[in-house]
């Protein structure tokens, strides 16, 4: 099909058609399911920054709070268990 083991520019026309590649990728998914899953993906990232945005934000008040605490006996109700 191809003229040379480094040259794969040359092709026989006649060897590939659009046919016999469509064929060939119907085991593959098509462009719906590969949409859906795009969409479900950038659904999921827009979900994740915003749970970040909430935990960066929680991560600062308990921050702050512990901060606030003068003293060892201030913070036992923070103890883990």
């Amino acid at each position: 099909m191809f003229s040379g083991p480094l040259a794969g520019d040359d092709s026989d026309p006649s060897q590939v058609s659009r046919s016999e590649v469509a064929v060939t990728l119907l085991g593959f998914a098509t462009t719906v399911p590969l949409g859906e899953t795009q969409a479900t993906a950038l659904s999921a990232l827009t979900q994740a920054q915003g749970n970040t945005a909430v935990i960066s934000s929680l991560d600062q008040r308990v921050s702050g709070e512990l901060a606030s605490k003068l003293d060892a006996a201030a913070l036992l109700p923070y103890k883990l268990a």
